[in-house]
């Protein structure tokens, strides 16, 4: 990219540490055409807040975000992450129909299902899945009720994989405090 052009679409912030090795100067490149603001306010009596501006330049105000391939919206609900969900996994139930087509072995389905589908959607279940609405929750298992039809045998509902999920990361937490209290212990 040209220096005008880079210029152009990004901000160079320097930072001092104050090491004497050449070392003290960190440059971070922050595209602000790239950046994003969200803003989370859940006061009776919103009041609208002042545009952002950095270098000048006016950051972009959304009501929803992809961020680590979750959508994040303002008012914290999980609609669009569902609808984002559901319509990706009904593009992968496709390749799994002419997979069934070709009639592959089951277990190649269900490994097909678990790796493509399963995996899509149950990424990063433990973060949303506790807030979406009954609504949501059904769009999401009949995805998994239509690969179950597809394949012919039973697949896992997302509610025990949630659950399973959330148990598992709770045992690491409670594992690595643990350790952490027995190594800090005095002999």
């Amino acid at each position: 990219m040209a220096p005008a052009t880079s210029k152009r679409y990004s901000k160079r912030v320097h930072q001092r540490s104050g090491e004497k090795d050449g070392s003290h100067l960190l440059t971070l490149a922050l595209n602000i055409a790239k950046t994003k603001e969200l803003i989370l306010d859940f006061r009776r009596n919103k009041v609208a807040p002042a545009p952002l501006y950095i270098n000048g330049e006016s950051v972009e105000r959304v009501e929803t975000f992809k961020f680590l391939g979750v959508h994040i919206s303002a008012d914290l609900s999980w609609s669009a992450n569902t609808t984002a969900l559901v319509k990706k996994a009904q593009q992968r139930l496709h390749f799994l129909r002419v997979l069934r087509k070709e009639q592959l072995n089951t277990n190649l389905l269900v490994t097909f299902y678990r790796t493509a589908i399963e995996s899509l959607l149950t990424y990063a279940v433990s973060v949303w899945h506790s807030n979406c609405t009954e609504a949501d929750r059904k769009r999401l298992q009949r995805v998994t009720n239509t690969a179950q039809k597809i394949i012919g045998c039973p697949l896992p509902p997302l509610t025990p994989i949630y659950r399973s999920r959330c148990l598992g990361r709770a045992k690491l937490v409670h594992n690595t405090v643990t350790l952490h209290y027995v190594l800090r212990q005095p002999t």
